[in-house]
């Protein structure tokens, strides 16, 4: 019942009707949405966190462009022993 109130809302329901909109947001908010509470709250997490790349601590780089590698991201993170640092850069060229 929530989740369709919230898909018929009137910004929700001119956002899937109109593709020049849905292009600017980046797709439809409602489209990601389901009654697996479980699922939305570890997609949320796995959006958190990840960069567009993560260096392990064996030396590996790994390319973080997917669901599957932002999960590994955050269960990588949440794998380091207590006392690890993570380093977060930014960069630009």
């Amino acid at each position: 019942m929530v989740l369709e109130d919230y898909r018929t809302q009137p910004a929700i329901v001119a956002l899937r009707d109109n593709p020049e909109l849905r292009e600017i947001v980046g797709g439809d908010p409602a489209a990601r949405l389901s009654d697996d509470l479980d699922g939305l709250v570890r997609h949320a997490v796995d959006a958190a966190l990840p960069s567009n790349a993560l260096l392990t601590l064996d030396g590996r780089w790994l390319d973080v462009a997917n669901a599957e590698r932002r999960r590994y991201f955050t269960d990588y993170l949440d794998a380091l022993p207590g006392d690890a640092y993570a380093v977060r850069v930014l960069y630009h060229g």
